[in-house]
């Protein structure tokens, strides 16, 4: 631990990595506590006091280095203090003093990833039929190599694959199964935040947009970056420590795993029914969708505060919204889709608007008007033309390859606010129920409410699908079949 004016002190203490949760701990001994001056001359220590650091390294019982990021120390009592960070990294490697870490290239996997391959790894199997004696034939399973796609441009690879985990055989029994993994690898390194930002959290809103549920982090390990450390001399131990000096050690060896709040470190293995039970929109091989492609078409849309990203991109597959909340986000996220996309032909409205407003206000027949006349109209004239949700939600709806007008208007909700004449189309009668949720007029019930909301969240997914950049014919077949 770093302490001012003295070399680093090291200190005894515990630390709890815990599946989904930030990294909390203990420290004991010499704990740093800074000491003041009393008014009669004096020194006192103060409890409890607070100290943050950017970076604090540790070794485990185990041999296994442990850096804490973004540490937050509470010392409560001498000698003894809590210890709280946003993330762990541990692994084998020694990140030095720890300071400007870099990592070249990143190994995630999101819960249910499997559902966006188009084929699995495994293809035609050989197996005893019932007539055959089956311990005198062979039993085989051919592997399947187009279920490893790679994508790459400048200074970027992404591969999608299914690392394997095959038992020894013993004589009576032999497993083999496989786990879906997506690696990421940049030429230039970047920081811990640019990873988690810009491509774990994407690939797994991505998944979660894929298959509509709300899909958890199951693994997450970065590569550091040798610029500046002496690599050289720990790979050398590692490689003597294998005993393949010339072997090249695999990736596993060079990484640090990550443990943090919201990343579960449980990776499974695929298996049929659970890949059958999430159907996703979209899959990786079949559809000429370039995972990298969707990936930097996030990160665009993050840079550009696409207002789809920032309204449903931020709860995608999250069951737990109440259907009346659910159903103001998506009529919000529908609102600014259209006013993002016609943001050049508003401006132009407005420009004209408000030529002909200024024209209007300076005819020379308002001046016959008295004075206060004038002045209430050139205060209440406004400034903008008028707007409208019809337009916005009939922008969205009839710009998709199936207009999902029909099904809406088949919802309990909208046949209610229709057959009540408070609305005289669907456009309408969605407009009133927001305008009435938003400003309290009335409620209505949920489970009305929920049929709409079900209907317009495909509607927001198909138009997410192609502003990633997915193709007219993916975002057919997706609302086409209700399953997805």
């Amino acid at each position: 631990m770093p302490v001012q004016g003295e070399p680093d002190r090291e200190l005894p203490g515990d630390i709890e990595l815990r599946s989904g949760q930030q990294p909390r701990g203990a420290m004991y001994g010499r704990v740093p506590a800074v000491a003041e001056e009393t008014a009669g001359g004096g020194v006192a220590v103060n409890y409890p006091q607070r100290v943050e650091l950017p970076v604090l390294r540790g070794q485990l019982v185990s041999g296994m280095s442990i850096t804490l990021l973004e540490v937050s120390i509470l010392v409560w009592a001498p000698g003894q203090a809590a210890v709280d960070a946003r993330a762990a990294l541990v692994g084998d490697l020694d990140v030095g003093d720890g300071s400007e870490l870099r990592f070249t290239s990143a190994k995630m996997q999101i819960e249910h990833l499997d559902s966006l391959a188009h084929k699995g790894p495994l293809g035609p199997y050989r197996y005893p039929q019932s007539s055959e004696p089956y311990l005198n034939v062979t039993w085989s399973v051919d592997g399947v190599p187009e279920s490893t796609q790679k994508w790459s441009e400048a200074g970027l690879e992404v591969t999608y694959s299914f690392d394997s985990l095959i038992s020894a055989p013993d004589g009576f029994g032999f497993q083999l199964s496989f786990s879906p993994t997506v690696i990421v690898v940049t030429s230039k390194p970047i920081t811990f935040d640019a990873w988690v930002s810009s491509w774990l959290l994407p690939l797994r809103q991505l998944v979660s947009l894929a298959t509509g549920k709300e899909e958890r982090i199951t693994y997450f390990d970065l590569e550091l970056a040798g610029e500046g450390r002496d690599f050289d001399d720990q790979q050398s131990s590692l490689r003597e420590l294998a005993g393949i000096p010339d072997f090249e050690l695999p990736r596993s060896f060079r990484t640090l795993q990550v443990y943090a709040s919201g990343i579960t470190q449980e990776p499974f293995a695929s298996q049929y029914k659970d890949v059958q039970s999430r159907p996703a929109a979209f899959h990786v091989g079949r559809d000429e969708v370039s995972l990298l492609q969707l990936l930097k078409g996030w990160q665009e849309a993050s840079t550009e505060h696409h207002p789809l990203l920032e309204t449903y991109g931020a709860f995608i597959g999250d069951r737990r919204q109440h259907p009346r909340l659910k159903y103001l986000l998506l009529i919000q996220a529908l609102e600014g889709l259209h006013g993002f996309e016609t943001r050049a032909d508003w401006k132009a409205r407005v420009d004209q608007h408000l030529d002909r407003r200024a024209a209007v206000l300076s005819a020379s027949a308002l001046s016959y008007l008295p004075s206060a006349d004038g002045r209430f109209l050139k205060e209440n004239l406004g400034k903008r033309p008028l707007s409208s949700l019809d337009a916005a939600l009939n922008y969205c709806l009839s710009t998709l390859p199936i207009d999902q007008k029909g099904a809406l208007g088949a919802t309990q909700l909208v046949r209610g606010v229709v057959e009540d004449k408070r609305a005289d189309s669907v456009l309408a009668a969605l407009r009133v129920v927001r305008n009435d949720l938003a400003h309290g007029n009335r409620g209505y019930d949920a489970r009305e409410l929920h049929k709409a909301g079900e209907i317009l969240e495909r509607v927001t997914r198909a138009h997410m699908l192609r502003v990633l950049g997915c193709s007219s014919a993916v975002i057919e077949r997706f609302l086409g079949n209700p399953s997805q």
